[in-house]
């Protein structure tokens, strides 16, 4: 068994965050791409607000992990390369989406589009004679109202679909690996604590078997150890007027075999949760 120093159990960390983020992210867009193509055929009135609201929503989540977060050591940036992997991730939808975000959605690019103001003038004539006089003045805002083209939507849709399914893939894979190592190597895994200064939070669940020489049951409830990771942000924005999810993403050791002091072998196992496991 290789020896992994503690510094690893940093990089990996970070790392499998960063991938758990953009699935959530990107999890959020499918969504809401999902709930554009739902609604599609809602009374005109209607559409133009409701898909254009959604369809943002979809744009901007699905960016968030490309516009960048902070992080020791400065502002971090989730890598399209990573996503590049799949055969289904759409180059051009990427930077369509991208570039909406940074345009019109998320900001106002009044370089590309400036705003302006112009004159109305009219021409009179009578008598012989013409004039020119000024009637008003008008201020032209540029605007992204929504989305009309249900089969862009729903390759947007698609496209957001393969992020997922490669972000999620790659967050399973250093999650789960994060833990065995943890688990393998005690010593280092205590070292990374000490290093960060603080142990990681601890989720407790206490399982019991019967007693006995064969090997015996024992079951998890993940909804249960879930209930203890929720908390609502501590920021202005944590007030009651909003609501707030939290989408888990697990790596976990079992089915395993746990040796007792009296001698009982305890199989633990899982009752699954309403949220995905990386082990599902």
């Amino acid at each position: 068994m290789q020896k992994r120093p503690a510094d690893w159990f940093t990089t990996k960390r970070r790392l499998a965050l960063r991938h758990g983020m953009a699935a959530s992210a990107f999890h959020h867009a499918e969504q809401s791409f999902k709930a554009v193509l739902d609604c599609w055929e809602l009374p005109l009135e209607a559409r133009t607000h409701i898909r254009g609201a959604l369809y943002q929503s979809a744009v901007i989540s699905y960016a968030r992990p490309f516009a960048g977060w902070k992080e020791a050591g400065g502002k971090q940036y989730y890598k399209d390369r990573y996503l590049r992997r799949s055969p289904r991730f759409d180059v051009e939808v990427h930077r369509h989406l991208l570039a909406l975000r940074h345009t019109f959605l998320a900001h106002a690019d009044h370089e590309a589009y400036p705003p302006g103001i112009k004159m109305y003038h009219a021409e009179i004539e009578g008598g012989g004679h013409r004039r020119t006089v000024l009637v008003g003045a008008v201020a032209s805002i540029f605007g992204w109202q929504g989305v009309t083209d249900k089969a862009y939507a729903r390759r947007a849709f698609e496209h957001a679909g393969a992020a997922l399914t490669v972000a999620a893939a790659a967050f399973d894979e250093n999650l789960a690996e994060f833990a065995r190592v943890a688990d393998e190597s005690p010593d280092a895994y205590d070292e990374y604590q000490a290093l960060i200064g603080r142990p990681l939070s601890q989720v407790l669940a206490r399982a019991s078997a019967p007693g006995g020489k064969d090997a015996k049951p024992a079951f998890l409830e993940l909804d249960a150890m879930d209930a203890q990771l929720y908390r609502g942000p501590d920021t202005n924005i944590g007030g009651p007027e909003y609501e707030y999810g939290m989408l888990n993403l697990r790596a976990m050791l079992t089915p395993r075999s746990v040796p007792m002091p009296n001698g009982d072998i305890i199989t633990m196992s899982i009752i699954p949760g309403s949220t995905r496991s990386a082990d599902q």
